[in-house]
């Protein structure tokens, strides 16, 4: 006879439900043993079950609760949730300053060596800083580190401290005159940055507006071509006049119009929150970061700077000091012994063999390394690695600043630098970006209904063709998706925006600019394809018509003059104003051709009386004779295209 199946209550979950659920099995088993109290050995080994138990019942519940975006706590588990939707829960970033460095005579500045201070007032006057060292003396909550965004050496010139704006400013202007020194007019180039500051008049009693500091109001901008000096009289003698033109994006905005004692500061250094910090990685230390198992850290210090990269072209004053985080990226640096390690935002397009790593930060603030597998996404160190690490700290709206209270420069540890105290900084314009970390429950609100709002993938053909109308210089696109076994064959055709793609005998010039269209076009689309597809950028297909019509002419106009017009209304090259029916912007993928269209433009023009078509028809179409053709069918792939129609004289034929 089978023994009966023992009654196990599958509700129990915790320590004290585990040890009654054994006790009561072992009275079940063991009648005989009835010793309740805690030094019996049977209870301690219950007890200790039950608090093993205990452990395993929270570690199954957590995983079953990290499973999922919905009901994940902990903010690395929502982070990774949410980067398969691609959202992107960001860790926020570090705000960035425009410094103004004024000088009496020409300094060459390594700005490698150096670093800003943003003091406040009394901590400014009590204490005398010129190193980095001197910060010890400083409580950390009392400042705030600045460092410079590009460490390349510059010069400084007095020349470009200041300079008076010599030209009137316009509410959308993008250049003005300004008053420059003879010495330094071959010096401010284009790419230079300049801040434009004014005075703002202070309402009030004479004795009150004399007490009160002046109030600047600046504005930054970034010049797209060499000054050029103009034949205007300057205010101060020895001055010449310049013409300085800067980045549409900085376009003068309302609020600098009402401002008095313009002028444009030079010298101007783009620098960003956060200080530097190292674990050193020998064997020996204790604060290297080791790897187990794809990981290491967590780092010794909180707060991690995270910033966006610098844009790579057409960069205005207004793209430079802005930033997204959600593409910001941790200011980290890791090196072995055989090498650098690089950051990345994820893993997600890292090569079994990329030596790349990845930083998550957890709820509090801790931030921990993630290397790869080795097998699909990025390589995986071997456990027991040292790794060296230099990061920056300062994060967040800490870096947001005020105006003028970026006061110091000081000397990094270990550097030297002359003639670093004869420089005075500032910054004229507050600090701004900085941005606090997203909260995991923003995530998990926002990230499954962003994909319907903000597409971030290409699934279908006609996500890639918009995709690629969304790349300046395309008018046009479509896209189909054709098997290749396991592989599947984008083919993205472009038609560009006021030409077209050139043949076989085009100039090395249209070669090259149709090269470089299907490059941005390939930047766009790389990023989100999906994994199995593989995108080629391809020309259109261009479809040549065949048109031969007669036109009659109206008295008093000349029949070669009228035929003129009427070629260079289908398709250009003359002097009329509008756009011509086969221009290159004008029929597209798709578009079939009618001739009651082509009819209509034709009648639009002076002197045409009728027109009668004699042959319309595609030029690798077969002939049809004298069938009159309503529409010339155009595929969603080809473009219709006209190079010369052939237009008669009515009366040549002998037709009225």
């Amino acid at each position: 006879m089978a023994e009966p199946r023992p009654s196990i209550d599958y509700m129990a979950k915790d320590y004290e439900s585990f040890r009654q659920l054994m006790l009561d099995r072992l009275s079940a088993t063991l009648p005989a043993w009835q010793e309740r109290h805690a030094p019996d050995l049977g209870i301690a080994i219950v007890e200790a079950l039950a608090y093993v138990a205990d452990y395993l019942s929270y570690y199954q519940d957590a995983a079953a609760t990290e499973a999922y975006l919905g009901t994940a706590r902990q903010r690395v588990s929502v982070r990774r949730h949410a980067r398969l939707l691609d959202y992107v829960l960001h860790e926020g970033c570090n705000a960035r300053a425009w410094i103004h460095c004024r000088v009496g005579k020409n300094i060459p500045l390594d700005l490698a060596k150096v670093m800003f201070v943003a003091l406040d007032d009394r901590m400014s006057k009590e204490f005398s800083l010129s190193a980095e060292k001197d910060l010890s003396a400083l409580p950390d909550a009392s400042y705030e580190i600045f460092q410079p965004v590009i460490c390349d050496p510059i010069n400084l010139y007095p020349g470009l401290n200041e300079m008076d704006v010599a030209g009137e400013l316009v509410k959308g202007g993008t250049s003005t005159n300004i008053e420059l020194e003879s010495l330094a007019a071959g010096v401010l180039k284009k790419g230079a940055v300049l801040v434009l500051r004014g005075t703002k008049t202070v309402a009030g009693s004479q004795s009150a507006v004399r007490n009160q500091a002046p109030m600047h109001l600046c504005h930054a901008v970034a010049l797209t071509e060499d000054p050029v000096i103009t034949q205007e009289p300057a205010a101060k003698a020895g001055n010449l006049v310049a013409r300085i033109t800067w980045h549409i994006d900085d376009a003068i905005p309302e609020y600098m119009l009402q401002l008095g004692g313009m002028q444009a500061l030079g010298n101007i250094v783009l620098a960003d929150h956060g200080q530097g910090h190292e674990d050193p990685g020998s064997p020996a230390s204790d604060n290297g970061l080791v790897a187990r198992d794809g990981r290491a850290g967590p780092l010794r210090q909180k707060g991690l700077t995270h910033c966006a990269p610098l844009p790579r072209e057409k960069r205005s004053a207004a793209s430079v000091i802005t930033q997204d985080p959600r593409q910001a990226v941790p200011a980290i640096k890791l090196k072995t012994e055989e090498g650098e390690w690089k950051v990345r935002a994820d893993l997600l397009e890292s090569l079994p063999t990329d030596q790349h790593f990845c930083v998550e930060v957890d709820d509090k603030g801790r931030a921990s390394i993630r290397f790869g597998d080795g097998a699909g996404v990025g390589e995986r160190p071997s456990d027991g690695t040292t790794f060296a690490a230099t990061y920056r700290l300062g994060n967040g709206q800490a870096g947001n600043v005020p105006a003028d209270t970026i006061t110091r420069i000081l000397v990094r540890d270990g550097c030297t630098h002359a003639d670093i105290d004869k420089i005075v900084v500032t910054n004229p314009v507050a600090a701004t970006g900085g941005i606090e970390p997203e909260s995991a429950a923003t995530a998990r609100l926002l990230a499954p209904g962003d994909m319907r709002v903000h597409q971030h993938r290409a699934i279908s053909a006609d996500d890639y063709a918009e995709f690629a109308r969304s790349v300046a210089g395309v008018s046009n696109a479509t896209a189909t998706i054709a098997r290749e076994g396991a592989r599947r064959i984008v083919s993205v055709a472009i038609d560009p925006e006021h030409w077209k793609v050139p043949v076989r005998s085009s100039t090395p010039e249209e070669a090259i600019r149709w090269e470089a269209l299907k490059h941005r076009v390939l930047q766009r689309l790389e990023p989100v394809r999906r994994i199995n597809h593989e995108v080629i950028v391809v020309a259109p297909t261009y479809v040549e018509l065949v048109v031969k019509l007669t036109v009659a002419v109206m008295p008093s106009y000349v029949a070669s003059d009228v035929a003129k017009l009427v070629k260079q209304k289908l398709v250009g090259g003359g002097s009329l104003p509008e756009k011509s029916f086969f221009d290159d912007d004008n029929l597209t993928f798709g578009q079939s051709v009618h001739w009651s269209q082509v009819a209509s433009w034709i009648h639009s023009v002076p002197g045409v009386a009728s027109v009668q078509q004699i042959i319309f028809e595609r030029a690798d179409a077969p002939y049809l004779g004298d069938v009159q053709v309503a529409t010339i069918e155009i595929g969603p792939h080809e473009i219709a295209v006209l190079s010369d129609p052939d237009v008669v004289d009515a009366s040549d034929t002998g037709d009225s």
